[in-house]
């Protein structure tokens, strides 16, 4: 658990890394906003169910069907996530500068951001 709890958070703070870095583009408030985030990785401690309690449906050739999953009633791949909050007082502000954050990110293939 604590091996895992590391990882997660390891790959969040990563992230913000590199949203913040040089290698990233420069936006409108880069540095302020740099202060005011706020990053967790998830995963089991918060966990994501699967939308049919305790099955994981497989693709087959023919047809999809149930099978056992490993992580029992949860989506594994859906729980294990990063979650990056930024504290502004303005709101219009806040989805701006989020906008501007999620299409660099996904113009570059690096996330899916859910709004």
């Amino acid at each position: 658990y604590d091996y895992n709890l590391a990882l997660s958070m390891n790959r969040a703070r990563q992230i913000v890394t590199y949203m913040f870095g040089q290698e990233f583009p420069d936006f409108p408030y880069k540095n302020d906003l740099k202060v005011m985030t706020s990053v967790t990785g998830k995963g089991f401690m918060n966990p994501i169910y699967h939308e049919e309690s305790n099955v994981c449906l497989v693709k087959g050739v023919d047809k999809v069907k149930p099978k056992a999953c490993k992580c029992g009633p949860f989506d594994c791949k859906k729980s294990r996530r990063v979650e990056i909050n930024f504290v502004l007082k303005n709101q219009k502000d806040a989805e701006r500068h989020f906008d501007t954050i999620s299409n660099t990110l996904e113009n570059k293939g690096l996330a899916n951001v859910n709004r």
